[in-house]
């Protein structure tokens, strides 16, 4: 019988090792870069970007940034009409730096782009940087801002994509 709870005491004694030795390489390991919180933080970064952005006031009458890229919409009704030779133009030119300057400089990867509901679905308008391949190695979530074209009144998408 006393040789029966020594046995029973070296089992538990070995069950606690395990179980403390479980819970020390638990703790021990890195949280995942690409878990929830991540890519909600992407996401939401990306979306602040784009309304914060959209906010922007240009030199073309002193119009906000979302108003001129409505105007790439349908850019030939519009032309000139917004005190600059091509709104889209400069749309696009302001975006470039703000990306740059914000995202490029924080060594993010990203891709922006601007999209007009048609009869077929979103169709994009353009895409920056243009021309530059989007490749990662993680999930992306991308940021959509939706918004309502003051001309056509249309539905337009913004939607930028971040990761590292």
């Amino acid at each position: 019988m006393k040789g029966q709870m020594e046995i029973f005491g070296m089992v538990f004694i070995v069950l606690l090792i395990f179980v403390g030795f479980f819970i020390y390489i638990t703790l021990g390991i890195d949280p995942d870069p690409n878990s929830i919180g991540s890519d909600y933080e992407k996401t939401q970064m990306a979306t602040n970007f784009i309304d914060a952005i959209l906010r922007v006031t240009t030199d073309c009458s002193n119009q906000d940034l979302g108003y001129i890229i409505a105007a790439c919409e349908d850019p030939l009704s519009t032309m000139g009409g917004l005190g600059c030779a091509n709104p889209c133009e400069e749309a696009q030119d302001i975006l470039v730096i703000a990306l740059q300057e914000t995202l490029g400089k924080m060594e993010y990867k990203y891709r922006l782009t601007f999209s007009a509901k048609e009869s077929t679905g979103f169709v994009a308008k353009f895409t920056l940087p243009d021309g530059v391949p989007f490749i990662c190695n993680e999930k992306v979530k991308p940021g959509l801002f939706p918004f309502q074209s003051h001309l056509t009144r249309n539905m337009l998408e913004m939607k930028l994509e971040i990761c590292r």
